[in-house]
């Protein structure tokens, strides 16, 4: 989940807000993640969202 909001500077990237749903499919070791969102799969840094896994029992 987002925990920032995020607006992309390239094409490449996704733009979210604070409280959205990022599936993550890669974590790069720049720190930056690939995730989809809506359907859409971009570029995001990983300091912008934490998981929530640890919230499903």
């Amino acid at each position: 989940v987002a925990i920032y909001d995020y607006t992309r500077d390239k094409e490449d990237e996704l733009s979210f807000q604070e409280g959205a749903i990022i599936y993550v499919i890669k974590k790069n070791d720049d720190g930056w993640f690939e995730g989809v969102m809506s359907g859409t799969t971009g570029l995001f840094p990983g300091n912008y969202v934490e998981s929530i896994m640890h919230y499903a029992d």
